[in-house]
């Protein structure tokens, strides 16, 4: 999942890296995927102005099928400045 969630979103982050100004803490992307790999659910912790930047693409994105409906994965994203 984190080779697949880095290749299809590493252009999109960096982009709200730059529009996040000084908000760059790391922070926890967690997802909720469906039976067919759709992102049902996006939560953060924190929330980021990074993070919430990303949210409205997450949510359009699908995935690797998870082995089971309403699945969730943590993704960590440590912010580097």
């Amino acid at each position: 999942m984190g080779k697949e969630f880095m290749e299809k979103h590493l252009n999109a982050l960096r982009q709200c890296k730059q529009a996040a100004g000084n908000d760059l803490d790391s922070f926890w992307i967690l997802l909720r995927l469906e039976k067919d790999g759709g992102v049902q659910e996006v939560s953060l912790d924190p929330t980021t102005r990074l993070g919430t930047c990303a949210r409205d693409t997450l949510l359009r994105d699908r995935f690797l099928s998870p082995p089971r409906p309403a699945y969730w994965v943590g993704v960590y994203r440590k912010i580097s400045h």
